[in-house]
């Protein structure tokens, strides 16, 4: 939930205050724990919480009032309350890795900012974010990553453009395809 509420008081002033920023948190998770619900009887969800930083406390506290009952949301405990294992601090694809070990019916989910490659990388409050981590974890990825995000090793990354992925694939030697532009597309793949 971090990045994705993280500045919605800036577009929406009710949610400029802690308490209904927090109410928010705790329905989200309400809504996402109930249609865990709806999965098949033996299906087992694995939640990682992370509990180092007063945001990520705050999105944990939201999920296991969900799975455990929030009386403030006239909510009792989820029936998926035993079937869910929490994983406090855990690496999501470090324990979706370990349980592909014991079995090939493992789903990782996870969100991500789509329109950069690495997350908000090294920035302050994405070094634990999944993409990250799978940055970090593969040396060639790491290496496209720094090369498309002109990262210097020296400074956090400034502001970026609308544009500033496309420039840097060009700077490069790359080629860009906007895939919302059928016809480009279609001639690129020479039709």
């Amino acid at each position: 939930m971090g990045a994705f509420l993280r500045h919605l008081g800036r577009i929406d002033s009710n949610f400029i205050h802690d308490e209904e920023m927090q109410r928010l948190r705790r329905a989200l998770a309400v809504r996402m724990v109930d249609s865990w619900a709806k999965l098949p009887r033996g299906l087992q969800v694995h939640l990682c919480l992370q509990f180092s930083t007063e945001e990520a406390q705050r999105n944990a506290d939201a999920f296991l009032r969900a799975i455990v009952g929030n009386a403030e949301l006239g909510k009792k405990g989820s029936s998926m309350k035993d079937r869910v294992v929490i994983i406090p601090e855990g690496d999501a694809l470090n324990v979706a890795s370990d349980l592909a070990i014991w079995s090939d019916k493992v789903l990782l989910v996870n969100g991500a900012n789509r329109q950069l490659i690495g997350n908000h990388w090294f920035a302050s409050r994405a070094k634990m974010a999944i993409d990250e981590n799978l940055h970090r974890r593969s040396w060639r990825l790491a290496a496209t990553a720094y090369m498309l995000n002109e990262y210097d090793g020296e400074q956090d990354i400034l502001q970026r453009q609308e544009d500033t992925l496309v420039r840097r694939v060009k700077q490069l030697g790359g080629t860009v395809v906007d895939l919302n532009d059928s016809s480009s597309f279609l001639s690129r793949l020479g039709r």
